[in-house]
């Protein structure tokens, strides 16, 4: 039974094409704990990793809890599983772990879906970190006063909380909109638009990426994020990020670039540029975000890379299947900006899905193309 943790940390690594419910991981755990349901094992070793011997007790616990999180998110796609686990697990279990996730809850409406997130809302979590710690008494305060608006509705994501804190401060019409109302002024905005889909996939793959065929699916904090994001990628100096960063990916064809979308107050929003590090090139067609992009990114509003391979690049406008991956991953709102000619990008936003559904990513909406000189059509 000392394996038990290896066990979980090995079969939290999904093999392509293979059920979980067969793993040899899960064969053995069953022989091992014939009477125990292999969530509460996973959870078991969430909430307390085995112990080691070299001096990095803190990283190790971590990676298991990671691992085991997202072993967790597979093998209880709706979150039920989890939900009631966290909520029978002592106050103090996990390091800390167990508080900060209930906070979250509690505060932010939300719980990380992936290991990758909790990392992400552990770091928020920080109290020592007090502009994280400024950021979540703003976003709280929001989020209460969003939530106030329409009752009932479904569980926030981590990755609302910015929007809605952003919102609150800087666009409180839209913080205190219905769903209808925001569906309203998105469908408004993008009607006369000029779009450009994706055409590198066919058939059942080819992915859709209109309103109408998404619109059922996106809450109202999808709809404000959208929203907020469409405006900020119009501001003057992003526009002249994103070309001059446009143009640097283009002529790197080690990799793809891509950064991190800060907020900001109108006017102040920023395109930071993240390069992937030399070990992380894998190709003109892959974008990995460095950890210098995970850890400065707590507070972005969303996460950006570019697919200008060439400037004439139309036909990858939008994410590509591993895209979506990513988006699921980090549990990130994104953008895809694509090449269409040399003062022409088109824009694409994408999110994560819901693992109950059993495929990558989420909603996909073309947001038209950015100029330049600054204009949307």
């Amino acid at each position: 039974t000392e394996f038990t943790p290896a066990l979980v940390r090995s079969y939290a690594r999904e093999i392509p094409g293979v059920s979980d419910q067969i793993r040899s991981e899960r064969v053995a755990l069953g022989a091992l704990h014939p009477e125990r349901d292999v969530r509460e094992l996973v959870f078991e070793v969430f909430l307390n990793p085995p112990a080691i011997d070299d001096g990095r007790q803190d990283e190790w616990n971590e990676r298991t809890r990671v691992d085991a999180w997202d072993l967790l998110a597979r093998l209880d796609p709706t979150g039920e599983e989890r939900a009631r686990m966290l909520a029978a697990a002592p106050e103090d279990a996990g390091d800390g772990t167990v508080a900060a996730m209930r906070r979250a809850q509690q505060e932010l409406d939300a719980l990380p879906r992936s290991g990758e997130e909790l990392r992400w809302l552990l770091s928020l979590a920080d109290v020592s970190n007090s502009e994280n710690a400024a950021w979540w008494r703003e976003a709280s305060a929001a989020i209460a006063s969003f939530n106030a608006v329409e009752r009932g509705a479904a569980p926030l994501e981590l990755r609302h909380a910015e929007a809605i804190r952003w919102a609150a401060a800087h666009r409180s019409d839209w913080a205190a909109a219905s769903r209808g109302a925001l569906l309203a002024e998105l469908r408004t905005r993008l009607a006369d638009r000029k779009h450009y889909r994706r055409t590198t996939e066919v058939g059942p793959s080819q992915i859709k990426d209109d309103l109408a065929s998404w619109e059922a699916t996106l809450t109202r904090a999808d709809l404000l994020t959208i929203l907020i994001l469409d405006g900020l990628i119009a501001e003057p100096q992003v526009v002249e990020a994103f070309f001059k960063q446009a143009e640097m990916d283009r002529r790197d064809n080690t990799t793809e670039y891509g950064g991190l979308l800060a907020s900001g107050g109108p006017g102040k929003a920023q395109a930071l540029l993240f390069p992937p590090r030399p070990g992380q090139r894998t190709g003109d067609n892959t974008f990995i975000a460095s950890q210098d992009m995970i850890a400065a990114g707590d507070r972005a509003i969303g996460h950006y890379h570019f697919h200008v391979q060439d400037w004439q690049n139309a036909e990858f406008a939008g994410p590509s299947p591993g895209d979506l991956v990513y988006a699921d991953r980090l549990g990130r709102s994104c953008l895809v900006l694509t090449g269409i000619s040399e003062t022409t990008l088109a824009v694409d936003y994408y999110q994560p899905g819901d693992r109950a559904v059993g495929r990558p990513g989420g909603a996909v909406i073309d947001l038209g193309v950015v100029h330049r000189d600054g204009g949307r059509r």
